[in-house]
């Protein structure tokens, strides 16, 4: 009887060790389709975007780069907020604020796609591993309170609010590119698109502390 007590957890043992090893043989295959790295390097056109704010104030955190599209920058600002940035390939040279549509509701990850993850301290960003096609069109959803568009013009279209989710997409029915998800309560947050040099970049400046206080106005400021 004890003897085939040890030979039933010996086969459960078997069993449990190679399912953890089929498990990360395949987490590694999405992150292998996925083509990203983490570095610290910094990315030095997003750096310069953002020329009003002492060198000393912006701390490059890592940098996220991708096969398959331009690469996310994150940077701590000693004012106690974090800042993620990235390069829009998808859009051709989209109207501002025209060229964008807004919905008020919550919005979840294409299920048939594979999705790269940002982790700060408040939420997650996952952000598609390929650029979807080219599109003249932005469809936004925002789920949270007190939204306020605080700029709106042919360059710089700035968004203010407390949310629970971002989501950003191409087409009405295509699949999500950047989807912002907060872990907890709502936080507050600045969502800026903007033009430079003919190109259209996306930042989104958050609290890096709970008790730190956001301006309505804070990222839009710094790229006039």
């Amino acid at each position: 009887m004890t003897k085939r007590i040890i030979i039933i957890a010996g086969a459960i043992a078997l069993f449990c060790v190679f399912g953890f090893f089929y498990s990360m043989h395949q987490i590694g295959k999405v992150e292998k389709l996925a083509g990203i790295h983490v570095s610290d390097s910094v990315i030095q056109e997003y750096f310069k975007l953002f020329p009003k704010i002492p060198a000393r104030d912006l701390v490059p955190n890592y940098s996220y780069i991708c096969d398959d599209r331009s690469p996310f920058g994150t940077f701590d600002l000693k004012a106690g907020y974090s800042l993620i940035v990235c390069k829009i390939d998808s859009l051709e040279d989209v109207p501002l604020p025209l060229g964008i549509s807004i919905q008020n509701n919550k919005a979840e990850k294409s299920m048939d796609n594979v999705y790269n993850v940002i982790n700060e301290n408040y939420f997650k960003m996952y952000n598609l591993h390929f650029s979807p096609r080219y599109s003249k069109k932005m469809f936004i959803t925002f789920d949270g309170d007190s939204l306020k568009n605080i700029v709106r013009n042919d360059s710089v279209v700035q968004y203010y609010l407390r949310f629970n989710s971002f989501s950003l997409r191409y087409s009405l029915n295509g699949p999500i590119d950047i989807l912002c998800s907060v872990k907890g309560e709502s936080i507050p947050a600045n969502f800026l698109f903007f033009k430079k040099d003919k190109q259209m970049y996306f930042a989104i400046l958050s609290i890096d502390s709970i008790n730190a206080v956001l301006p309505y106005n804070y990222l839009s400021e710094l790229v006039k």
